[in-house]
C-alpha cells in the first residue's frame, strides 16, 4: 500500500531545510518535533512539510505532515520536547542563542520518498536554491511533486 502526499493550491505547504542526521531521523519516523528560531503560527490543516536534506545530500527526501505549531521560551522547548527533536542540548543551546522564545513544529506520518529529488534536477526546472531555514513551497512545484508520484512505501 502506497500512500502519497496530495498538494492543494489552496493551502500554503512548507519546504525546510534540514541537515542529513536530522532530516533522516524525521523521514525514518524517529524525530517527529522540528525546531526553528522563527516560524509561522498561520499553518493550515493538513499542510506538508517537504524534507529538503542539505549538503552532502542536497535533494528533497520526503516529506510529513505538520499537526501542530507552539511558540514558547526556549527553556520550556528543551524540557519538554528535547527527546522528540532528538538533539544535543549544546547544539540546541547554539541554535537558539539569542533566541527567548522558539519554534516547535509537529510531524506526523513522515514518509520518505521511493526516489529523491535532487536540487540540481529542482534548480535546472525552477532555479531552485535551498532555503536557509524554510520557504512556502512554491505553487510551480505541485505539478513536479504530482507528476513525479512521490510515494512512499507504506
Amino acid at each position: 500500500h502506497v500512500m502519497t502526499f496530495t498538494f492543494d493550491d489552496q493551502r500554503r505547504d512548507f519546504l525546510f531545510s534540514i541537515k542529513p542526521e536530522y532530516a533522516e531521523l524525521i523521514v525514518d519516523g524517529f524525530k517527529t518535533v522540528e525546531l526553528r528560531r522563527r516560524f509561522t503560527n498561520n499553518v493550515s490543516v493538513g499542510a506538508i512539510a517537504l524534507i529538503y536534506c542539505t549538503s552532502p545530500t542536497q535533494a528533497i527526501i520526503g516529506a510529513a505532515y505538520i499537526k501542530a505549531v507552539e511558540c514558547l521560551p526556549v527553556k520550556e522547548i528543551w524540557s519538554k520536547y528535547k527527546e522528540l527533536a532528538k538533539v544535543e542540548r549544546t547544539a540546541f543551546d547554539t541554535y537558539f542563542s539569542g533566541r527567548d522564545e522558539g519554534f516547535a513544529i509537529f510531524l506526523d506520518k513522515a514518509k520518505r520518498f521511493e526516489k529523491e529529488l535532487s536540487a540540481s534536477k529542482l534548480r535546472k526546472r525552477f532555479g531552485f536554491v535551498a532555503p536557509q531555514s524554510f520557504v512556502y513551497l512554491p505553487k510551480e512545484y505541485y505539478s513536479l511533486l504530482r507528476n513525479e508520484q512521490l510515494q512512499a512505501p507504506h
